[in-house]
């Protein structure tokens, strides 16, 4: 490295925290994942898998000191949602009753939920008694399980995770996971946001290839008129785990998967990187948020990580680290 971009990099604080673990108190628990952040007046709010049985989120201004906000969303009991594996926290602003705030989508035993605050940091009401999507509801399912055991893949047709919602040209759509058997990214069409369209397949894994047997995580961004769609492929608790782009000219496909996938891969001591998320930081560059292992060992112990985006035309380039 040259001197020159020494002392560039000594005055990007940004630059030199890039792909490092962020340092998020997390008071004892022992997995924090599947980042979703938004930036907003100044704050970054970092929404995460924490517990799994309620959604934390973590603030900070800088990326360098975080404070832990707590749970910001909790299931109500004996609820549809109280059944823990509470993961994939997602938020977006929207109007609910006239009233301006944010919508939560969040997974909760293989289903996803909606909650909704009148503040970013919370606390999220339930909106529905029932899931959004799942058990019989947003196209998946029918709302029979098959099976007394919850994870018996015979179930499978029920569950949905991973939710993102993308607004464009008029149009709001939620992306996100659903098993028929194997995984598949679906784009559902929203109108407000509790009502459902039939769902549109988006994604499935290639056989054999490094997503297989999962594509979840999906983020979609619009960029020089083209639809940007990044996911993460794989097993989550495997160090193949990895985040792949496509693009297309409408959010309802067909993708065009980038050549160059997976565009972020274990390398070095990161292990397994992937269920992240795209922000625009204040200078106008892309920071991507991601979790990664703590170990190359198979398991769900994760932390947080920040690294930039490059644009090279449609193609998202991550940036290595230093």
């Amino acid at each position: 490295m040259t001197l020159a971009l020494v002392l560039a990099c000594a005055e990007d604080t940004l630059l030199l925290g890039a792909h490092q673990v962020l340092e998020l108190p997390t008071e004892g628990v022992s997995d924090i994942a599947d980042p979703h952040v938004v930036l907003n007046e100044g704050v970054y709010h970092l929404f995460a898998t924490n517990d799994k049985s309620t959604q934390g989120l973590w603030t900070s201004e800088d990326l360098v000191a975080w404070t832990n906000e707590g749970a910001v969303w909790q299931p109500e009991p004996a609820s549809w949602a109280d059944q823990g594996e509470v993961w994939a926290p997602s938020v977006h602003p929207g109007q609910k009753d006239g009233e301006e705030g944010w919508y939560l989508v969040y997974t909760s035993g293989l289903r996803i939920g909606l909650a909704w605050s009148d503040s970013l940091a919370g606390p999220y009401q339930e909106v529905l008694d029932h899931p959004l999507v799942g058990g019989g509801y947003g196209g998946v399912g029918d709302g029979q399980d098959v099976s007394e055991d919850f994870l018996d893949p015979l179930n499978f047709a029920e569950f949905s995770i991973d939710a993102f919602v993308f607004e464009h040209e008029g149009e709001r759509i939620l992306y996100c996971t659903r098993y028929s058997p194997l995984s598949q990214l679906i784009a559902i069409p929203l109108t407000g946001w509790t009502e459902t369209g039939e769902p549109t397949v988006v994604s499935e894994p290639e056989s054999g290839g490094w997503d297989f047997p999962v594509n979840e995580g999906p983020w979609l961004l619009a960029r020089d008129g083209l639809i940007h769609m990044s996911f993460s492929g794989n097993r989550a608790e495997s160090a193949d785990y990895a985040v792949g782009a496509a693009w297309a000219s409408s959010p309802w496909g067909p993708f065009e998967r980038d050549p160059d996938n997976p565009v972020l891969e274990s390398k070095a001591e990161i292990w397994g990187p992937g269920h992240h998320a795209l922000v625009e930081a204040p200078d106008g560059r892309t920071l991507i948020f991601y979790h990664s292992k703590v170990s190359a060992q198979e398991g769900f112990e994760r932390r947080i990580r920040y690294a930039f985006v490059e644009w090279e035309g449609q193609r998202m380039r991550v940036v290595p680290a230093l």
